[in-house]
């Protein structure tokens, strides 16, 4: 994005994030003039035709492609939900350009983060876990030790180390 359009790259990390973030008035109003300067151009046509009825996001915005989708869904009046991905992003990754109406967070320390840092509505946040997590502590599938060195031709009286 900062080769692309270097005055939108400033005005969205520079001026956004470091100066007008910390006043949520005026965070809300640039916010508000930055997603009308740059309006959605991607996702017109397919809205159009397939009148969605909702969109789940694979960000709240932090990454640049979601940010047209979100902007469309803003114009059109779709409701949005996107999930954090990770513990970290609602502290690390800046303001959001448009925010998901509802957002799905891995706990209650996100949710205070989504309330405090990004002006989101307790029932509009959701504390659902790590859902990517979910295959590490799920057993099913996986095979006893015995069968998988077996599998594997290793020697079950060895110690395996992976990593």
């Amino acid at each position: 994005m900062r080769r692309e359009n270097p005055l939108r790259y400033f005005l969205l990390h520079d001026v956004m994030n470091n100066t007008l973030g910390r006043s949520r008035a005026a965070f809300e109003l640039f916010r508000g003039a930055e997603n009308r300067l740059f309006p959605d151009r991607h996702y017109a046509e397919l809205f159009k035709k397939y009148k969605p009825d909702a969109a789940l996001l694979s960000t709240p915005g932090f990454k640049p492609p979601d940010i047209p989708l979100l902007r469309r869904c803003r114009a059109d009046g779709v409701p949005t939900i996107s999930a954090v991905l990770s513990w970290d992003n609602l502290t690390s990754k800046g303001s959001m350009p448009i925010a998901p109406d509802r957002l799905i967070v891995w706990n209650e320390i996100m949710k205070r983060e989504a309330v405090e840092l990004h002006g989101y509505s307790p029932e509009h946040v959701y504390v659902a876990g790590a859902p990517h997590f979910d295959p590490y502590f799920r057993r099913e599938g996986l095979l006893e030790r015995e069968e998988f060195f077996q599998r594997m031709g290793f020697d079950p009286l060895k110690k395996l180390i992976t990593y």
